[in-house]
């Protein structure tokens, strides 16, 4: 049995366009005002402290954990699993 074959018919559909000359060219578009800030610039001097406290707070707090959990798994392993 053959297998019908069609012949290819090019439409002129662009599927992928290659001009690459376009994007090496292209201007930067200049920032607005609200794109130029970083975060935390609205806030006021106080804030940013607190901000930087609950930061530093909450980093503390999972290094904790993770240094209990690890001391933990320690005391078991020499008083409970390798006995």
């Amino acid at each position: 049995m053959k297998k019908n074959k069609t012949t290819f018919e090019d439409d002129g559909r662009t599927i992928v366009p290659m001009d690459f000359d376009r994007y090496l060219n292209e201007v930067p578009k200049k920032k607005t005002d609200q794109e130029n800030m970083r975060p935390g610039d609205d806030l006021s001097r106080g804030q940013m402290k607190e901000v930087l406290k609950g930061s530093i707070k909450a980093s503390l707090l999972v290094a904790g954990v993770m240094s209990l959990v690890l001391v933990l798994f320690v005391l078991f392993s020499l008083l409970v699993w390798f006995r």
